[in-house]
Order: structure tokens, then sequence, then C-alpha cells
């Protein structure tokens, strides 16, 4: 059985008459028209992150804790990156190498 939110959450957008739900934490804006998108929105005003993925929350914590898990190989090289795409982006700086080109 559907669950309906509060009365004070959800009100009617008199332009398109559609439901809209809106945050009820204070100071808040917050407009949805999907109860599901009000929900994971209410996440964020936690200390809880709403993420789709485990990959997605694993590297947001590496965000607090200051983990830099991709070290660069280059000899000299100290750098240190929070996601494998940005090592990868670094790496090109030691070969020069330019993936993409001006036509």
């Amino acid at each position: 059985m559907a669950s309906f939110p509060p009365p004070n959450v959800m009100e009617e957008d008199k332009r398109a008459n559609e439901p809209v739900y809106r945050c009820d934490k204070e100071d808040c804006d917050y407009r949805t028209e999907q109860i599901s998108t009000l929900r994971r929105h209410k996440l964020t005003h936690g200390n809880e992150r709403a993420t789709t993925t485990a990959g997605h929350l694993k590297r947001h914590k590496r965000a607090h804790s200051g983990e830099r898990a991709h070290a660069c190989g280059a000899l000299g090289c100290e750098y240190r990156a929070t996601r494998a795409s940005a090592l990868t982006a670094h790496t090109h700086t030691h070969s020069g190498e330019r993936s993409f080109a001006c036509d």
C-alpha cells in the first residue's frame, strides 16, 4: 500500500495542477514533483549522504578522510589522487600525450 506524505509536505502547483512536495526542514526552500526525490533530498540535511552506488559513497567518504589511494608512478612525482580518472589525467602531464585535438 502506498504511503502519502503528511499534508504539510505536499501542496499543489497552481500553474500546472501538479503535486509539489516541499522540504519541511526550517530554512530550506527545496521543492520537487516527486516524493522519492524529496526523500533523497532530506538525507542531505543529516549526516547521511545519498548516493546511487556503493562506489560513489566510497569516493565521497575519501573527501572527508583525505585518503588519496591512487599514486603517480613517475620517478620523483609525489602526486596522489582520490580517483583513478584524475590520476590518468595527471599522467598525461608526464608523457605530453594529448588524447583530443582540435580540428
